[in-house]
């Protein structure tokens, strides 16, 4: 075996790849995790990870068997944005049919009987094989562009369809997916820029060219690997958590003055009764608009009733809901993320602060002391 071309870049390429690969398994084999959604992230991870191994093994200058792959190229750059393409219309709750993946294995195909052909001396010439496989992966590039627009577009639709609050709807986040989308665009930019420099140097710069490339997908394995599977699972157990139903909690707690102003009580049941605060989005225009005032009398009006501003009112009805489910066993299985986001925070650390605010206890310091742990 002649010397080996080890460097910092291509350890950290490897790095990832073993990650990649460790954790698409765990996640395909293991069934804590096993589902349709969490197998598709898997695919996109696992076929990120062989692409990135074939290119590491021809860099690096491996001779025996590995040597395979200086003229066999299994084409998975053709599977990675199609598997996450299929992971996201999972993840969006629509339906994933065997004729869409069937479609996406077709361009896959094709590229491995070409690579196949040239393995065999069946077709191609050196060179002739080094202007087929640029044709390749200019179509590859092509193919994948258009399926991270198409992605985008299902996305945008989705969050314009469920722009609104909807308790039979548990909307999933979103602003992750744009920006690994985002993030891939101009990973397909450094891609277009590699290719052309490949076609007027092919054999003169090596593959040391293609480093920035591969060191931004093993980060990008991380990223899929880890925020995939832990928005999944959020999402999981908020349809489990939003399925149980809560007994009706005691108001007892709840800063409201009692009042006989018909408006004011009005506001109120519709607030606590039908259970709006429920909604992360719920803001002051949105209940000014519903009963026809303006901004400014609906603050005039919860200030004179209320001994909380309107954003410290509907937080602690918010609170009140999350307490109940923190003291209920029927919630022990799920995360207190899942929780406080099910109770109608937008974010953790929203909950965090506002349950420190109110309770004076973090959520797991409140969940030990009600239940005596």
């Amino acid at each position: 075996m002649g010397e080996l071309n080890f460097n910092i870049y291509n350890i950290i390429i490897f790095s990832g790849i073993i990650q990649g690969l460790i954790f698409s398994s765990v996640v395909l084999f293991n069934r804590k995790y096993r589902s349709l959604t969490n197998s598709f992230i898997a695919i996109t991870v696992l076929v990120l990870s062989l692409s990135n191994l074939q290119y590491w093994i021809m860099d690096v200058g491996f001779k025996g068997i590995l040597s395979i792959f200086d003229k066999l190229r299994i084409p998975c750059d053709m599977l990675i944005v199609p598997s996450f393409y299929l992971y996201v219309i999972s993840y969006l709750q629509e339906k994933v049919s065997l004729r869409l993946i069937y479609f996406f294995l077709i361009p896959f195909a094709l590229a491995l009987v070409f690579n196949l052909f040239y393995y065999y001396d069946l077709i191609f010439t050196p060179d002739g094989f080094i202007n087929v496989n640029i044709a390749l992966e200019s179509f590859s590039l092509l193919f994948n562009l258009t399926l991270i627009v198409m992605i985008l577009m299902k996305i945008f639709n989705y969050e314009k369809t469920n722009k609104f609050y909807n308790k039979r709807l548990v909307r999933v986040e979103t602003k992750w997916l744009k920006h690994i989308l985002y993030i891939g665009g101009i990973m397909c930019l450094f891609w277009i820029a590699e290719i052309i420099y490949m076609q007027s140097s092919y054999n003169k710069g090596g593959l040391s060219i293609y480093y920035p490339l591969w060191i931004s997908i093993s980060f990008l394995v991380y990223w899929i690997s880890y925020v995939g599977i832990f928005n999944s699972k959020i999402h999981k157990e908020r349809l489990k958590i939003r399925s149980i139903i809560l007994p009706k909690e005691s108001l007892a707690e709840k800063h409201i003055k009692k009042s006989n102003d018909k408006l004011f009580v009005s506001i109120k049941n519709w607030i606590e009764d039908e259970k709006k605060y429920l909604n992360p989005d719920l803001n002051l225009g949105m209940v000014a608009n519903q009963f026809n005032i303006s901004n400014g009398y609906l603050s005039q009006l919860l200030n004179k009733h209320n001994d909380l501003n309107f954003n410290d009112y509907i937080n602690s009805l918010r609170i009140i809901e999350a307490k109940e489910m923190l003291k209920n066993s029927s919630f022990d299985n799920y995360t207190i993320t899942a929780i406080g986001l099910e109770a109608g925070f937008n974010s953790k650390s929203s909950f965090y602060s506002s349950f420190k605010k109110f309770v004076k206890l973090t959520p797991s310091q409140y969940k030990k002391s009600v239940r005596n742990y």
